[in-house]
């Protein structure tokens, strides 16, 4: 599980409408007659839509599934895991849903995946001199450079098509955004792929010096339903029919 900053993104979820009932009608188990149904929520840092701040899962995804299912009174735990570790907790049915982005690494077999975006996050490229980024037109242009990318992270399909190009571009692997700026600063490399709200936090965080950057793609994220555990159709149809046509992030910039 790439363009100009992500703008405001709003979550505004209606619920005037009826929800799927599970086993019994919403109102019988609002009064308490059947025991909530308890929702495992895996997510990776994508901040400000999903990250976790002294413990707690915040965002505005995260606030957003959470009011979702607790209106069909169902009780929801969200935890933060590495990217593969999160395919697997849900292609395995150890939790429930899952971020899901374009060739991102899940067996599709496995899960039930929404093609309805729930937010637009952008990719750059960054580099620590800004005279290394002025020839740069593509991410393809760094014929026999390295460049750090988060372990896991496939970028929309970025990561596969540089490992294929012929262009001898050398990935080298960071556990996440605040050790590829750290591996950036220290001249591993010259150049880092990094989404950019996520790169700005860990700049912001730890009082960097700003560094300089070129877009390269806009990336949508959806969600995924595990196959493997009970009720996902309906679970699926619940998220769904909640978020079409809803205020959910849509918004995007323009390429450089």
């Amino acid at each position: 599980m790439l363009l100009l900053a992500v703008t405001a993104i709003t979550f505004a979820v209606s619920f005037s409408a009826p929800l799927f009932a599970r086993a019994a009608p919403l109102n019988a188990r609002l009064e308490g007659t059947e025991k909530p149904e308890t929702i495992e929520v895996a997510f990776i840092e994508f901040w400000p839509i999903c990250y976790t701040e002294n413990g707690v899962a915040k965002g505005q995804w995260i606030d957003a599934i959470r009011t979702l299912l607790h209106a069909t009174n169902r009780v929801v735990n969200f935890t933060e895991y590495p990217v593969r570790r999160m395919f697997k907790m849900v292609e395995t049915g150890q939790t429930h849903i899952g971020i899901y982005a374009p060739k991102a690494g899940y067996d599709e077999k496995t899960v039930l995946i929404s093609y309805l975006p729930l937010a637009h996050l952008e990719v750059r490229v960054y580099a620590t001199q800004e005279a290394t980024l002025n020839e740069l037109t593509s991410v393809f242009d760094l014929k026999n450079e390295s460049l750090i990318a988060i372990d896991g992270f496939n970028y929309a399909g970025i990561r596969r098509r540089l490992e294929t190009s012929g262009r001898n571009i050398r990935l080298m692997d960071a556990s996440g955004h605040q050790s590829a700026v750290a591996m950036l600063r220290a001249s591993r490399a010259r150049f880092m792929l990094g989404y950019n709200k996520s790169v700005t936090r860990v700049l912001t965080k730890f009082n960097g010096t700003p560094l300089f950057s070129k877009s390269v793609r806009l990336v949508p994220l959806s969600l995924v339903v595990s196959k493997t555990v009970d009720n996902h159709e309906e679970l699926f149809q619940i998220l769904e029919a909640r978020t079409r046509g809803s205020a959910l992030p849509t918004t995007r910039s323009s390429p450089q």
